[in-house]
């Protein structure tokens, strides 16, 4: 039996060493005849685009890939519903990197890992590899190319909704279908096109997009939309009482399908905007006074009173919960916001930063608006970490609130409007931050230049405010409170802001305002005034030149730049508007 094993086992290895050897020294041949061949030369099976690579020297690529790119410019025609967008090379600052191209072609199988570059090889080899260009473009024009599209094609499809009709009946609008780009699909088809050198035509991806909800749907709701509307809460805070028109509740429901109804609900943005009026109306900051300095450093601060600050979130679920039961008042939940009573835990040291402006011409009652809004805004503490707002720590600004009337801007005018003058109180305040070193959150120019706030001073430091919607706003990022006061001098009509705070080591670099685009004030406009005596003329406006202007911040602390902030106004040309009188 061991004899006829090892008769078998010789047979079978003189059989096979030698069909083994075949291979063996067949495979390491073209191993050593496909190494040597392809030394200097891009692996087989490469390709760029439509370009066969493989087998080439990395000055024939060269060559081969800069013909390419040099006969072809890339072109793509989109079109939709008989309209047609193109897209070229140009339009997107499209530039190939045939260098690194190469280089990227060349390395390919040659990383130094065995393992990946004999796969890479294999694959190439076998089934092929085509690899991607190095190309840079513009990406803020292709952006602009697919936004000027999604302006032409987007259609916004319209939810069916409850509007009140002029006899106060509630009718329901029709739904109607959008359309809208699917800008990921276009974008991938304009790469893929980049990628492979290929200029084509492509049909716009463009989706439809169907109302969630039905007529019908909110058909099965009207009567439940009828009662919320007609029977609305009011809300309540002390002596103050608010109350809602049928179209202000119409105006804070949403309908959202859930298991196949329609349920009637709040909307979410119209709730928070009523509720941040409310606060506005409501919230009031705590409040401080320095009563005695020594140069810059305070020698005696003393809090004066705590604030208040509504419970948005309870009154939000409140008001929800009452609009859809037989709730007929809200009574708003405000916390109390206490200071600390120990007033070595505020930080209030020492002066941080002043602003300055004067009210010289004033008339009477812009002088009163502003001294009564300067008033109101001192002694506000901030906390650290916390965020100052002007609308809030001046409250609301009418008639009622003790304001008389003065000049404002509105609808491109200068007219005469409840509290004007309040914006010489921002205008001073902003000139604080800005010299205290503080981050400004919010901050708007006025629409033209105001000489009130170029006395002794320079053009483009000013703050316009409009609440609820135009505000300014700054940032503690100290590490104590820091307390807002102002004064005024009426003999020397001066305004004065002056923040307190822990010092930290700030410094600030204001740089001289750039101004640019200066425009000439329009011709003067002269209109009839029926109510005026025929030859009498009166100016109701006055002229202004228009400008851009800017100017740099910079806050060091030490060698470090906390802040480097640039404010941009760009300030319209104002003409002088005079009333000629008409009446005999």
């Amino acid at each position: 039996m061991k004899r006829l094993w090892h008769q078998t086992h010789n047979f079978f290895r003189k059989k096979l060493a030698k069909p083994f050897a075949v291979v063996f020294f067949t495979v390491t041949f073209f191993f050593i005849l496909y190494h040597f061949f392809y030394a200097q030369r891009i692996i087989p099976g490469v390709k760029i685009g439509n370009l066969k690579m493989g087998g080439k020297t990395s000055s024939q690529a060269y060559e081969a890939l800069r013909k390419e790119l040099s006969e072809k410019d890339l072109l793509l025609n989109f079109t939709y519903e008989g309209k047609e967008f193109d897209l070229t090379s140009s339009d997107i600052d499209l530039n190939y990197e045939v260098k690194e191209t190469v280089e990227k072609l060349f390395n390919l199988g040659r990383t130094g890992s065995f393992i990946v570059d004999s796969k890479d090889k294999l694959a190439a080899f076998v089934k092929g590899i085509r690899l991607p260009p190095i190309y840079y473009y513009n990406d803020n024009k292709l952006g602009q190319f697919i936004s000027s599209i999604e302006g032409t094609v987007n259609i916004q499809s319209e939810e069916p909704t409850f509007v009140l009709a002029n006899n106060g009946e509630l009718i329901i609008t029709k739904a109607s279908e959008g359309k809208k780009l699917e800008k990921e699909v276009l974008n991938s088809k304009i790469l893929n096109s980049i990628d492979n050198f290929s200029s084509q035509s492509y049909k716009l991806p463009v989706k439809r997009v169907v109302p969630k909800n039905g007529e019908a749907d909110l058909l099965l709701v009207k009567s439940e939309v009828e009662r919320i509307i007609g029977s609305s809460p009011r809300v309540k805070f002390e002596d103050k009482v608010w109350t809602f028109s049928k179209q202000d509740i119409l105006s804070m429901l949403s309908y959202k399908k859930e298991d196949g109804k329609v349920v009637v609900g709040t909307d979410k943005t119209a709730l928070n905007k009523l509720s941040g009026d409310l606060s506005e109306e409501v919230d009031v900051e705590p409040r401080g006074e320095v009563f005695r300095t020594d140069g810059e450093r305070v020698v005696e601060f003393r809090p004066k009173s705590d604030g208040r600050s509504m419970d948005k979130e309870q009154f939000k679920k409140d008001f929800s919960k009452a609009l859809k039961s037989d709730v007929k008042e809200v009574v708003l939940l405000v916390n109390p916001s206490k200071a600390p009573s120990d007033t070595n835990k505020y930080g209030i040291y020492a002066l941080l930063g002043e602003g300055v402006s004067y009210f010289s011409g004033s008339i009477p009652g812009r002088i009163k608006n502003l001294t009564l809004a300067a008033g109101r805004s001192s002694g506000v503490l901030v906390a650290p970490g916390d965020t100052y707002s002007f609308n809030k720590s001046v409250g609301e600004i009418s008639y009622k609130t003790g304001y008389d009337q003065a000049y404002i801007i509105e609808n491109g005018r200068t007219v005469l409007g409840e509290g004007g003058g309040v914006c010489q109180v921002s205008t001073t305040l902003f000139r604080a931050v800005l010299n205290a070193g503080l981050p400004i959150v919010k901050r708007t120019a006025h629409a033209y230049r105001v000489h009130y706030y170029e006395e002794n001073s320079d053009v483009g430091l000013d703050a316009t405010v409009f609440s609820p919607s135009v505000d300014f706003q700054f940032r503690n990022d100290t590490p104590g409170y820091l307390l807002v006061q102002a004064d005024w001098d009426l003999d020397k009509v001066m305004l004065r802001f002056k923040i307190y705070g822990t010092p930290d080591g700030r410094t600030v670099e204001l740089t001289k305002p750039v101004v640019t685009n200066v425009v000439a004030p329009p011709e003067a406009v002269y209109e009839d005034d029926p109510t005026l005596q025929k030859g009498k003329v009166v100016q109701v406006d006055w002229a202004a030149w228009g400008a851009n202007v800017s100017f740099e911040r910079t806050v060091k602390k030490g060698e470090e730049v906390l802040y480097k902030d640039t404010f941009v106004s760009r300030y319209q040309p104002w003409r002088a508007v005079y009333k000629k009188g008409t009446k005999e």
